[in-house]
């Protein structure tokens, strides 16, 4: 027997076998190494591994293989039962055994079967998505298995950069979650860093992997790193920058409060201050930008360096326009520009100032010794010194202002111009609080210059008496002016026929006149002697006591002492008066007696001397016959001793026989016709004449009114209505009278004329054929002054004056008052009363409607009509189509309750005759109560959750209305924190055009028709997921 050694070795063709729970069997696939000439057979079985038959996990298979000769696969197949238990793989172990004609394989039997459970759990980040604040400091992240299972699940997490990094802003983790059985939710926790950096939402990613019995449902999730830190304050670094004018430019430096994570800007800009862009630097404006991390940037501004002071200037600093950043401090600061010229100095022009007294004022001229750019200021007083404020100038104090530019200003003393002779006076004047400047000549003296003329010393007179034994005489010296200042004179006495041995003593010595005295007096004693010796002169000088001219004779007077050993007396003139003026050619002169006369000598001129003998009658009287002329007369006493008085004064009288010439007569004018009893007559000046007389005839009596200095008398004439006549005379200072010349009439008539009657047109008439109007009145009667004028008035409106008692008139249509005045030469007026007519040739206008406008839309069933007034209007019609007419009077809307419906309207004015234009356009109004239907949601549906789209469509069906359409919609969408969305369409979909977050949203549709009704539809919620 030859024993084969060639057997071939069954097995199983892998050691593991898997099979999807629900895949209903398995296919196990048995192999021969080799083929074989002979039949070869093994028997297979299923027993429990994980999988068991009491579970009802899979069904027992066992049986026996056959590989004929030739083949080499053999196959079985094990029934999977598919049921709904989280269990996760479950193993079946295969095994073969009793292998014929081959031996068992050992590298794959027994295999193993892995029931794949498809009833797995999903793992994902629950939720998504977190939020944390970055101060919290860490974060718990949870994983949910859903649902429970009965198997443990592993799965692998870890963390991955986004906006957010690592360990910066979160430290990284990573490991692995195992669920044991029943296990749904597991955690883990980050550690969130928590800087001081203002910085945007940053974010970091969840992710899960390699998931062991149960899958992952969303990979990733996310945690949102929620900024804790406010944002900083973008400030100037200072609030007041400084830079020299010759510096060229100007670093502004600008900070934040802290670093910040964004991106920061703002906007600058510079605007003038003191300082001007035009000429002191140059504007400029721009965005600074702040990178993350930086804290500090700086902008530049041009400076421009002139040669011309002006102190110290400003320019300002202002931020605005912030962004990822708070403005601090207003976001303003300043510049101020350091000037580098030195200031100029401001003075008076000079120290010493002259002003004449009659000039009124002082001008004081204050300079700056160079040209500035800025305005500077210092300030003026004056203060007395010998010359008084409020007597001699007034006081001043002020502040002179600089402009940029001006080098010179002045101001002035307003100086007293007095009558007072007194020396120079001065004032001090001084410059004080200087401003952008410096002080040169501060104080300056205005000598103001008396212009009064010296008064001169004088005597009171030219020629002094003094009576022998009198004893002394009194002799009065005068300044001419008062003097504000001290004056002296010396005064004596010299002979001339008196003699200081034997009529006087000589005397002399110094007057001092104090400040205000004009008159002082020295006396000069005389000698009493029994000598007839007559009058006998000294004389009285006036020395001056200047430097120049001491002792130089200033004037001279005469003092004459009259001898009263034998004197004679010197007689008065008493007739007639000294000027007076008389016609009669028989005069008597009369002077008084003189009891020591023997004669007196007559001076009369120009008809002689005449010698009086004396001592006659008391008074003396000299009668002569002159002709018409002007004489001069004066009278000396002679006594025994051929001693003369010495002549009297001189007196003048006039002889006038020639009368004056009659005045013109002026005013009233002869024929006069007045209504005014209070007359004022006037006539013509005449020269010669003294005074007037009026003659003056009423029609009662004839009267002399006067005499009358002045050319007119203004009288009331009290004798009534009726003709006057008057005349006037003129009289000269001697009596003599020109007579009454020509004579003029006045008539006086106070009586109105009789009053006019109207007659046509007759009160109340309407002209409704014809616009022009017959007037017509009765004539009035005047006795006095006719004839009688008439005036006829429109609405109280002057319109015509005229002698006759009818006229015509073409009117426009309105209602008349009219009246006519009947006004007589005198000026007396009678007026009619009052009639009225109308002309009204013209139906009223149409009017114009008003509201409700054409095409108007309303659900309020009350509506108010209005038109535009119509001229002469007495009503008007409204009509209603499908509702009817109303008559409407006395103004110009109605209110009308109407159904729904469609009406068409308009409005026509009819006046007091029934005359109308007609009807106005015709204008439409819709009134409906009705909203239209109520729309119906179609999409999104009632609870939908949309995966698909984060901008869902909006459908619902059509709304009707019959009246008021067509109709529009609002549609209104809230969020889940009740902030609501609207958008007005005119359609009957909406798709949004921005992206809406993942959540929940209530929507809704409101269906509005032209008249403002509206109704709702039901309200739906749906839900955006990712």
């Amino acid at each position: 027997t030859i024993i084969d050694d060639d057997t071939p070795v069954v097995d199983y063709t892998a050691s593991n076998y898997s099979v999807d729970e629900s895949a209903v069997t398995a296919t196990i696939t048995v192999t021969l190494n080799f083929s074989s000439d002979l039949q070869s057979t093994v028997d297979f079985s299923t027993s429990d591994g994980t999988a068991t038959l009491a579970d009802n996990d899979y069904n027992s298979a066992s049986g026996t293989l056959t590989f004929t000769p030739g083949i080499t696969i053999q196959t079985y197949t094990v029934t999977i039962n598919n049921d709904a238990d989280l269990e996760g793989s479950e193993t079946v172990s295969l095994t073969l055994s009793n292998a014929g004609n081959a031996q068992l394989g050992a590298t794959n039997n027994p295999a193993i079967l892995t029931i794949v459970d498809d009833d797995v759990s999903s793992l994902q980040f629950d939720p998504a998505s977190h939020e944390i604040f970055e101060s919290v400091g860490t974060t718990v992240i949870s994983v949910t298995l859903t649902p429970a299972q009965a198997v443990t699940a592993t799965v692998d997490y870890f963390t991955s950069d986004g906006t957010a990094t690592s360990p910066a802003d979160y430290t990284a983790v990573s490991d692995t979650l195992t669920f044991s059985p029943g296990t749904t939710a597991l955690t883990f926790t980050i550690a969130i860093s928590d800087d001081t950096l203002y910085e945007p939402l940053e974010s970091f990613q969840l992710n899960l992997t390699n998931a062991v019995t149960a899958y992952i449902s969303s990979p990733t999730g996310t945690v949102n790193i929620m900024p804790s830190d406010s944002p900083p304050t973008v400030t100037f670094e200072v609030a007041d920058f400084s830079v020299d004018e010759d510096a060229g430019e100007a670093i502004i430096t600008v900070t934040l409060s802290s670093a910040s994570g964004f991106s920061t800007t703002v906007d600058y800009a510079t605007s003038d201050g003191t300082a001007s862009s035009a000429s002191d630097y140059a504007t400029v404006t721009g965005t600074l930008t702040f990178d993350p991390g930086d804290i500090l940037t700086t902008f530049t501004i041009p400076i421009t360096d002139d040669s011309l002071y002006e102190g110290n200037e400003t320019v300002l600093l202002s931020l605005s326009k912030a962004v990822n950043a708070a403005i601090g401090n207003d976001g303003e600061a300043t510049l101020t520009i350091i000037d580098n010229e030195e200031p100029p100095v401001v003075e008076f022009d000079r120290e010493f100032y002259t002003v004449q007294e009659s000039e009124g004022n002082a001008t004081i001229t204050v300079t700056l010794s160079l040209s500035a750019g800025t305005d500077i200021s210092v300030d003026y007083q004056s203060s007395d010194d010998t010359a008084l404020a409020g007597s001699d100038y007034t006081a001043v104090s002020n502040t002179l202002s600089f402009s940029a530019g001006t080098t010179l200003l002045t101001f002035t003393v307003p100086i007293t111009d007095d009558d007072l002779f007194e020396d120079d006076e001065q004032l001090i004047l001084d410059l004080s609080n200087e401003i952008s400047a410096t002080l040169g000549i501060s104080q300056a003296t205005l000598i103001i210059q008396d212009d009064d003329e010296t008064p001169e010393f004088a005597f009171s007179s030219p020629n002094y008496t003094v009576d022998e034994d009198a004893g002394s005489a009194v002799i009065t010296v005068t300044l001419s002016a008062v003097a504000g200042v001290t004056r002296t004179v010396a005064y004596s006495t010299s002979d001339i026929t008196a003699l200081s041995t034997q009529d006087y003593i000589t005397t002399s010595g110094i007057l001092t006149f104090s400040a205000g005295i004009t008159e002082l007096n020295f006396t000069v004693t005389i000698t009493n002697d029994n000598q007839i010796e007559g009058d006998e002169d000294l004389q009285l000088s006036l020395l001056s006591l200047s430097d120049e001219s001491e002792g130089s004779v200033i004037t001279t007077s005469v003092l004459t002492i009259l001898d009263d050993d034998d004197s004679i007396d010197k007689p008065f003139l008493i007739a007639p008066p000294n000027g007076a003026i008389t016609n009669s050619n028989n005069i008597d002169l009369v002077w008084s007696q003189i009891s020591n006369a023997l004669t007196y000598t007559l001076y009369l001129t120009p008809t002689g001397v005449f010698d009086i003998p004396g001592p006659g009658a008391s008074p003396v009287v000299s009668s002569t016959v002159l002709s018409e002329g002007v004489y001069s007369w004066t009278v000396a006493a002679i006594n025994p001793l051929d001693i003369s008085s010495g002549i009297t004064d001189t007196w003048v009288f006039t002889i006038d026989n020639t009368a004056p010439a009659a005045p013109s007569l002026i005013a009233p004018p002869n024929g006069t016709l007045t209504n005014d009893p209070d007359v004022t007559f006037v006539w013509s000046d005449v020269p010669d004449a003294a005074s007037y007389r009026l003659a003056l005839t009423t029609p009662v009596t004839s009267t002399i009114l006067g005499p009358f200095t002045d050319t007119s008398t203004a009288l009331t004439l009290l004798d009534g209505d009726g003709v006057y006549t008057w005349t006037v005379e003129s009289i000269d200072a001697a009596t003599n009278a020109s007579g009454f010349t020509d004579t003029w009439t006045l008539t006086l008539d106070t009586t109105s004329p009789t009053s006019p009657t109207l007659i046509l047109p007759p009160d109340g008439t309407v002209f409704t054929q014809t616009n022009v109007i017959t007037f017509e009145w009765t004539a009035s009667v005047d006795a006095l002054s006719g004839p009688v004028t008439y005036t006829l008035s429109l609405n109280g409106t002057p319109t015509q004056t005229l002698a006759l008692t009818t006229t015509s008139l073409a009117l426009a249509d309105g209602v008349y008052n009219w009246t006519v005045s009947a006004t007589d030469g005198a000026g007396n007026t009678a007026i009619t009363g009052t009639h009225t007519f109308t002309v009204d040739l013209n139906p009223p206008p149409i009017p114009s409607l008003i509201s409700p406008p054409d095409q108007t839309y309303t659900n309020d069933p009350i509506v108010n009509f209005v038109w535009s007034p119509s001229t002469d209007a007495l009503a008007y019609t409204l009509n209603i189509s499908g509702f009817g007419t109303i008559d409407v009077t006395g103004r110009t809307t109605e209110t009308v309750t109407l159904p729904e419906g469609v009406y068409d309207w308009t409005v026509r004015a009819i006046d007091a005759y029934s005359r109308t234009l007609g009807y106005t356009d015709t204008w439409r109004l819709t009134v409906d109560f009705t909203p239209p239907t109520t729309p119906t949601l179609v999409l999104p549906p009632d609870g939908a959750i949309i995966t698909t789209t984060i901008r869902p469509t909006f459908v619902w069906t059509a709304s009707t209305d019959a009246l008021s359409g067509p109709v529009e919609y609002t549609l209104v969408m809230t969020d889940s924190n009740g902030i609501p969305f609207t958008v007005d369409l005119t359609d009957t979909t909406f798709t949004p055009s921005i992206d809406l977050p993942f959540e929940t949203y209530t929507w809704a549709v409101q269906a509005y028709d032209q008249a403002g009704n509206v109704s709702t539809s039901a309200t739906f919620t749906f839900t955006l997921k990712s």
